[in-house]
Parts: structure tokens; sequence; C-alpha cells
């Protein structure tokens, strides 16, 4: 059998035995409450069991594995939502790791599914407190990490503005902006000396 006629019959089954897909829009507008922080909604969306969410897709044969899947997809999609949302690359990733890392250790669909509210809401904590604190803008959090992976090499200001994606000029404007919210990225500006050449 080849993939177009594998897929078709899996469509096909999918509709005869009347399972379908979860709704495209309440998942995106799941992980922008975690992006923003909003953990009361988040709490709420995540009071529902994650081995009962309706619509998760068939990705193997064991139940256990297939739960395990989507909980790694979750965590690679909050990741990637909160990131965008201002959090450090690393700081992402690694969390990420982690609770896949854990899930993957785990015997049973239940002890999964406490993990996925505790996962959600770490993340969405971390971002409500990062909004709160004024958190620095994607640029400045894209510096900030550009610098963590490189503190034995002379940065400079252009170097930096290029990782960004900017112009050394609206990077030192960024920088103006974020004086009094985020104080890091001086300190490490500082500690790097870096030099505007």
């Amino acid at each position: 059998m080849n993939i177009p006629q594998e897929l078709l019959y899996q469509q096909y089954v999918r509709r005869e035995l009347e399972t379908y897909r979860a709704p495209y829009d309440p998942e995106l507008e799941f992980y922008s409450y975690v992006r923003q922080g909003n953990t009361e909604k988040v709490k709420e969306l995540c009071r529902e069991s994650f081995q009962e969410k309706k619509g998760l897709g068939v990705l193997s044969d064991s139940p256990l594995q297939n739960l395990k899947y989507h909980f790694a997809i979750t965590a690679a999609m909050l990741a990637r939502y909160c990131i965008e949302g201002g959090m450090e690359v690393t700081e992402a990733y690694d969390l990420s790791d982690y609770y896949i890392h854990k899930a993957d250790l785990m015997k049973s669909k239940k002890e999964i599914s406490a993990l996925h509210p505790q996962m959600c809401l770490d993340y969405t904590t971390r971002m409500e407190k990062m909004h709160r604190n004024h958190a620095c803008s994607r640029p400045v959090a894209q510096c900030l990490e550009y610098i963590y992976d490189h503190l034995h090499n002379r940065i400079t200001v252009p170097t930096l503005a290029a990782h960004a994606g900017i112009s050394p000029g609206y990077l030192s404007h960024l920088s103006c902006c974020h004086l009094s919210c985020c104080r890091l990225f001086y300190c490490r500006l500082f500690y790097c000396r870096l030099f505007y050449c």
C-alpha cells in the first residue's frame, strides 16, 4: 500500500468511526492565553483531563505512547508560543525538554494527565511574571540569548543587532526603552563590555 492510499484509508476509517479532530481555533486560543500569562483562563481550560480530551489524533497504537506524543507536541508548542511572547529561548526549550523527559518516564496515562496542567501553568506563570515585570521585547530577548551563548567572545552592538535582525541604532533605542524594566540586559551589556564599533 502506498502512502496516499494508506492516508485515504485512515481518513475513511476516521469518518466511519465518527472520530473528529479537535477544533483548531480553541487550540490557538489556549496557547495565546499561556503566552499572555493568563493563569485563570489556563487553569479553567486545564480542568478537563488531558487523557479525556476529544479530537486528539492517533499517533500510536499504544494509548500511553499516543498520550506521550501529544504531551510532547503540547510542550513544543508552549515553548514556541512563549518564545514569541518574549521568553528567552533557552528557558523555553529547557522547560520543554524537562517536561517531555519527565512524561517519557511515566508509566500511566493518569500520571501524564496530572503533569499536563502542571506544565501549562508553569509556562503561564512564568509568562505572567515576565509581563508583570515589563519583560523585554523579542529583539532584546534575542540579544540576551546571544550574550548567554557567547559570554567568552567579544560582543559588539552591531553583532547583536544583526543577530536580532534590527539596526544598531534601533537596538540602542530599544536599550533606552528597556532601561527601567530590563536591568538584566544592561548588566549583561556592561559585563560583556560592549563597544559600538
